[in-house]
């Protein structure tokens, strides 16, 4: 038993009608399970998108020309030291 549930089971008894109720609404709200299938798809999706925008950024660097590169390339190196 989690231990939100075992702090609702101790003082569920012992709390007025309008505290058990809070206390159901709070656990309630609290719960979520994310089914498995759902989860690979998700994962899935979010490593295609990755992707495509890793290769989206290397397009745009290889259609540069070599002083466009060096530029963004000192450009860079500033923003970082």
């Amino acid at each position: 038993m989690t231990k939100k549930l075992a702090d609702l089971f101790k003082s569920f008894t012992n709390s007025t009608h309008a505290e058990q109720l809070e206390h159901i609404t709070r656990v309630r709200s609290a719960r979520h399970i994310e089914r498995p299938v759902a989860a690979v798809k998700r994962i899935k999706k979010e490593a295609k998108q990755k992707d495509k925008k890793k290769t989206d950024a290397k397009a745009l660097v290889n259609k540069l020309s070599p002083e466009e590169r060096k530029a963004m390339l000192d450009r860079l190196k500033g923003e970082t030291t």
